[in-house]
């Protein structure tokens, strides 16, 4: 029965997903047949075909994990083995989905669900080992008259706005494309495998129009830079990026600043 632990880990080390890795270790287990019930379905593993009354002349153990309810079905009484698997099986299922739940509270910020700071920074550094030469566009954005929205209807209606901004940024964007909030108002959309171009200009006055700015009394301010022309760190290219920001804010703002130019919002 050591055995079948072994083999769990070994699975899962080995990048098989946490469901198939579980329901295989409880078959491994000596179980008839093991099923998770999830908002999308059940899925069942073992000695499941024919009619389903088979279950009925075994005894069920319900296990309640992060992603769903797992019923096992026994032969017979339950042994001391049984009692250390469940034992086991839990322990392992908070383990491993409460580091993911870290994992995400670290790297994403809570109100809008994008990547904070430290996920943008992580993310730079999985590209940098995987495809470092590949060109992308980076855009620093902030929105103006932001402070007086806060100010005059609340926190609770700066906090919808970012919201709704941040949703409508998502729909937009691209799979490869990463969205992240350093704070504040002030988002990062990363255009991956993009060419630096004067064509960027167009595409930013296209999605600029489809945020839902107006209704919250708002304008936005972008500022560019491109990887690895200005900069081969992200370090590098924000500070580039917040340069042009700085420029387009201080000539009353609603600006693309591309290059050394700035181009009046759409």
């Amino acid at each position: 029965m050591q055995e079948a632990y072994v083999r769990f880990l070994q699975r899962l080390a080995q990048g098989a997903s946490w469901r198939d890795a579980h329901m295989q270790f409880w078959l491994d287990m000596r179980a008839f047949g093991v099923e998770v019930e999830t908002p999308d379905g059940v899925f069942e593993r073992g000695v499941t075909t024919g009619s389903p009354a088979w279950k009925s002349l075994l005894r069920v153990r319900e296990l309640p994990c992060a992603d769903g309810l797992y019923r096992v079905y026994f032969r017979g009484d339950p042994t001391p083995e049984e009692e250390q698997a469940v034992e086991f099986a839990l322990a392992a299922d908070s383990l491993l989905h409460d580091h993911e739940r870290l994992k995400q509270e670290a790297t994403h910020d809570p109100l809008t669900g994008c990547l904070n700071r430290k996920g943008l920074q992580e993310w730079f550094k999985r590209r940098q080992r995987r495809y470092n030469n590949l060109e992308f566009v980076l855009v620093l954005m902030d929105f103006d008259k932001f402070k007086r929205l806060n100010d005059t209807q609340g926190h609770a209606k700066g906090d919808e706005a970012l919201c709704a901004i941040a949703q409508a940024l998502q729909a937009e964007k691209r799979a490869s494309d990463v969205l992240a909030r350093l704070g504040g108002d002030e988002f990062v959309l990363i255009f991956e495998a993009c060419a630096c171009h004067e064509g960027m200009v167009d595409r930013l006055r296209q999605l600029k129009a489809r945020l839902p700015l107006e209704q919250y009394g708002l304008d936005i301010t972008f500022g560019t830079a491109c990887f690895p022309k200005h900069g081969e760190t992200l370090e590098q290219l924000l500070a580039h990026a917040d340069l042009h920001l700085y420029h387009g804010k201080h000539r009353g703002g609603g600006e693309i600043v591309w290059g050394d130019s700035a181009h009046g919002g759409a």
